[in-house]
C-alpha cells in the first residue's frame, strides 16, 4: 500500500505495522495497550514520510522543467501534513474502534516472535518418543511466564513460570493436536488470568501441572495481561 495515497492509507499503514498483521487481518502479535501501539504506528508513520521527503527531494535535483519540480514540492509539503495529521493521539482513536470490531478483540494473541527453538530436553524426547517410550502427542501443553533471559538449547523449564495469576492457579493451557499443512504441525492453547504480569515468555511442555520436559520456549517483548485477560498462543512446527 502506498501511505500517501489517501489520509486512512497513511494511519492504517502505520497502525498494521504496529500491530504486527497478517494480510488476512489476523493479529500476530496484539499488545495491551492501544496507547503503545499508537506511538509505535507514529513512529513507523514518521519514518515513511521521511523516506518519501528523500525520496522527492532526490527527485526535484533532477527536475526538467521548473513545473515539475513545483509539482514534487507540493507533493512533498501535502506529505508533511499527512504526518501531521496523524499524530499517537488520532491513531489511538482509530485503534480502538478497529479493536472494538475485531471478532476476537476480547483476546490477546501472541506468535511469530522469531525463529523456533527446539530445546535439548525437546530434542531428547523426540529420540524417545521414536523408540516408543514416550508418546508424542502428551507433547501440548502452554506454559507462559515473566522471565526475560533469551532462550537457550540448554533450557529445561521457564525461567520465572507464571502460577498464582492463572485461572487455574499453576495450570497449563491444553494444546490442540492439529496441522495447518500436510509438513506444519499446530498446536493451540488459551492461558486465561485473574492477576496482573507481564508476560514475556512461552513454553511447549508435556504436563499441564507440575514438573515436565520442555520442547520449545520462546521470548518476547512484554505483552501485559490483567483480570479477565487471556492468551491464545498458537504453535507451529514446519517439517522440511
Amino acid at each position: 500500500m502506498n501511505p500517501l495515497k489517501s489520509h486512512d492509507g497513511l494511519m492504517l499503514t502505520g497502525a498494521l505495522a504496529a500491530l504486527g498483521l497478517h494480510p488476512h487481518g489476523l493479529p500476530r502479535r496484539l499488545r495491551a495497550s492501544a496507547s503503545d501501539i499508537a506511538t509505535a504506528s507514529a513512529a513507523h508513520i514518521r519514518g515513511d514520510v521521511q523516506r518519501q521527503l528523500a525520496h522527492y527531494a532526490r527527485a526535484a535535483g533532477h527536475a526538467r522543467s521548473k513545473d515539475e519540480r513545483l509539482g514534487l514540492r507540493i507533493r512533498a509539503l501535502r506529505c508533511e501534513q499527512l504526518a501531521a495529521r496523524y499524530r499517537p493521539a488520532r491513531i489511538e482513536d482509530h485503534l480502538r474502534a478497529l479493536l472494538r470490531e475485531h471478532p476476537k478483540a476480547d483476546h490477546l494473541f501472541a506468535g511469530a516472535f522469531g525463529p523456533n527453538l527446539i530445546v535439548n530436553a525437546g530434542e531428547a524426547f523426540l529420540v524417545d518418543a521414536w523408540q516408543n517410550t514416550v508418546e508424542l502427542e502428551i507433547m501440548k501443553f502452554h506454559g507462559c511466564g515473566t522471565g526475560a533471559t533469551a532462550a537457550a538449547e540448554g533450557d529445561t523449564t521457564l525461567q520465572t513460570e507464571s502460577t498464582t495469576i492463572l485461572n487455574p492457579d499453576s495450570t497449563r493451557a491444553t494444546g490442540s493436536l492439529g496441522e495447518l499443512s500436510a509438513s506444519v504441525f499446530r498446536t493451540i492453547g488459551t492461558l486465561t488470568f485473574d492477576g496482573a504480569g507481564a508476560i514475556t515468555e512461552w513454553a511447549l511442555t508435556s504436563t499441564a501441572t507440575g514438573g515436565y520436559v520442555m520442547w520449545s520456549r520462546i521470548v518476547f517483548s512484554a505483552i501485559n495481561v490483567a483480570n479477565g485477560d487471556s492468551i491464545q498462543f498458537t504453535y507451529d512446527l514446519s517439517v522440511e
